[in-house]
């Protein structure tokens, strides 16, 4: 993200509250029904989601923690416009600092179809972020992947898991439901029952290949955004871990019968191929002192045409250009590849199943991957030096 989010400043503020700005209009404020919960992290800026019952302008309050007398105004709009013609609510701010903690709240309404400004309010806050930090000395994340629409196995591993104000962001690696066929669906699977968690631990979201199933899959963004080079794969630096995401596409042949002729993925996964190579020549890859990523079909321990196609065109550049491990799904049982057990992957691969999670932590000595099955019982640890690719 580009930096251009204006400094939060005293000049700027006034303290009636947004409530009663909308009530002496006569506006009425919509309520939320899903959300809010936080996406695209960045060094600079973040997105927050909510939806409401009803199409409407929205915006949010944003302040950094601890400044709740400074607060700026922030419109749900792209392209200069508002969004006035959806209940599906996105604001994204930048211009942030990194590693610093701010705190929101949201509001949708008509008042915010008037052309006269906002004046924020002094309600609290809806949840609180901290923005990721490309020279800070520490990560700590977390993987769960394969929910496959059972959100009480996906809460009762991020409760385990994830610590509110310790965790920088929580990883979907994929396959969330089985079949994408409702707009309300991922809501009901992901959003709803973690919204206590998400609104201040950012999702990052990797697509699967059930996320490409369904009538709705091509609705995805609505609820789940790409990351923010605006596509489902790119690079993610916190501290000192350089994070590829990798979006590994169906599982078949485009030529298919069971994908009914509607998919393009492989002139998509040969675009991204070429993007890889550009992306591992980055300051932000060249610089780490660990590199993961992060893929939901594994490069290794499995045979097929999505396997072998992917190995063909991501792991050549990644082998070069060196990584620590790449973490994987889709197999529904845990499988571990150490480094040179198969031809042409140096790097280890670790396959969580569709039971358990990882978390991975890091800081300047080294870096820790563990791989942990439902009960939080530990299966195992690899852990990493700097530099060691």
């Amino acid at each position: 993200m580009k930096s251009l989010f204006f400094p939060l400043t005293a000049g700027m503020l006034l303290c009636q509250t947004c409530f009663d700005m909308a009530a002496a209009q006569g506006a009425q404020l919509e309520p939320t029904i899903h959300g809010p919960y936080l996406q695209q992290i960045a060094d600079d800026g973040a997105t927050i989601s909510w939806t409401t019952d009803k199409p409407t302008a929205a915006w949010i309050e944003l302040w950094k923690e601890g400044h709740p007398n400074q607060r700026t105004i922030v419109m749900d709009a792209k392209y200069g416009l508002k969004r006035l013609g959806t209940n599906s609510h996105q604001v994204t701010v930048w211009g942030l600092q990194p590693g610093e903690r701010y705190q929101y709240k949201v509001y949708a309404g008509d008042r915010g179809k008037q052309g006269d400004p906002i004046k924020p309010g002094n309600e609290p806050a809806d949840g609180t972020f901290r923005t990721l930090n490309s020279n800070g000395d520490r990560c700590s994340i977390f993987i769960a992947n394969d929910i496959h629409g059972d959100s009480k196995r996906f809460l009762d591993l991020m409760d385990q898991h994830v610590k509110v104000g310790e965790t920088d962001f929580c990883v979907l690696n994929g396959d969330s439901v089985s079949w994408l066929s409702g707009k309300d669906q991922l809501f009901k699977v992901i959003v709803d029952p973690a919204q206590k968690i998400i609104k201040d631990v950012p999702i990052v979201y990797v697509r699967g290949n059930h996320e490409y199933r369904g009538g709705n899959a091509i609705n995805l963004p609505d609820t789940f955004l790409p990351q923010p080079n605006g596509e489902y794969y790119g690079l993610l630096r916190q501290g000192p871990v350089c994070f590829v995401i990798l979006d590994s596409g169906e599982d078949k042949a485009d030529t298919r019968k069971e994908l009914g002729g509607v998919t393009q993925f492989e002139p998509y996964l040969a675009q991204q191929a070429e993007w890889l190579k550009k992306a591992v020549e980055c300051p932000e890859f060249k610089s780490a002192l660990y590199r993961v990523v992060i893929v939901h079909i594994p490069f290794a321990g499995e045979k097929g045409f999505a396997e072998d196609l992917l190995r063909k065109l991501f792991v050549p550049t990644l082998a070069k250009a060196g990584v620590n491990i790449a973490i994987s799904a889709h197999t529904h049982y845990n499988v571990f590849v150490p480094g040179g057990k198969e031809p042409g992957i140096p790097f280890p691969v670790l396959v969580n199943d569709n039971q358990g999670a990882i978390t991975l932590t890091a800081d300047s000595q080294k870096m820790e991957v563990i791989h942990y099955d439902r009960h939080k019982k530990i299966l195992r640890t690899e852990r990493f030096s700097p530099n060691q690719f």
